[in-house]
């Protein structure tokens, strides 16, 4: 039973009326907790679905400025966490090009039945119990229909992206992890600077770092050169620390 609008307005005297319905047509509290459960997964969806309806129109705003047309709108449904959701998104086309922003944003994956999260959900199943064992939990908890051979098959996909997505992570690591140069050179002197007026003497204490010297055409130049300078040794020091 519906009892959202087409507006998104939740009718509270229909949403009562509903339960009150399945209480009394229910053989037992068993049985009623059961119905109960499975109308309010239904109505979380539907509110998602909405939703998703306006996160739809909202990312076609952003990529009709850039050059992108609606190419149709499909239906599509996929098992989440939170139930069986059905939906409706644009389809987008540009340049021989074409794509879902909102399933792009959602993280749905194509020619899927179950989201990621869905997923996250069966493995978490079959990681306590036997692939037949976790098909018929989940059909018994969460009323999914599924085959032990795609618990299987959703299991060793999912250890896919695992290995693919701890790849990218160790590629990232290994960019941002800085080089160790192979050599470090370090050479100073000094310049004495002398006060006519006062008649006094001070000495600026220069040193300059760096890791090596290449040819640059008839010209070399030092790799990495940092310079530091400083009236007292003890600070000039400290800076190249």
């Amino acid at each position: 039973m519906d009892i959202i609008t087409k507006t998104g307005e939740i009718w509270s005297e229909n949403a009562i009326g509903a339960v009150i319905s399945i209480i009394k047509e229910s053989d037992d509290s068993i049985e009623s907790e059961r119905k109960l459960t499975h109308w309010l997964e239904e109505m979380n969806c539907q509110l998602i679905a909405m939703a998703l309806g306006r996160i739809d129109a909202e990312l076609y705003q952003i990529y009709k400025a850039q050059g992108w047309r609606v190419a149709r709108r499909d239906s599509r449904t996929i098992y989440c966490r939170y139930g069986e959701l059905t939906y409706t998104r644009r389809l987008l086309q540009k340049e021989g090009k074409n794509f879902y922003p909102l399933d792009r944003k959602m993280g749905f994956e194509p020619r899927k039945h179950y989201s990621l999260g869905m997923i996250e959900r069966i493995v978490e199943a079959v990681a306590i119990t036997t692939s037949r064992s976790a098909s018929e939990l989940l059909q018994s908890l969460a009323g999914i229909t599924i085959s032990h051979q795609s618990v299987i098959s959703l299991k060793n996909y999912a250890g896919e992206k695992a290995k693919t997505y701890e790849k990218a992570l160790a590629e990232e690591e290994k960019v941002e992890k800085p080089t160790q140069p192979e050599i470090i050179a370090i050479e100073g002197d000094g310049i004495v600077l002398k006060n006519k007026e006062k008649g006094g003497v001070s000495e600026v204490h220069r040193l300059q770092v760096y890791e090596g010297v290449r040819k640059n055409g008839n010209r070399t130049e030092l790799v990495g050169l940092r310079c530091f300078a400083s009236t007292s040794r003890k600070e000039l020091f400290a800076m190249v620390r």
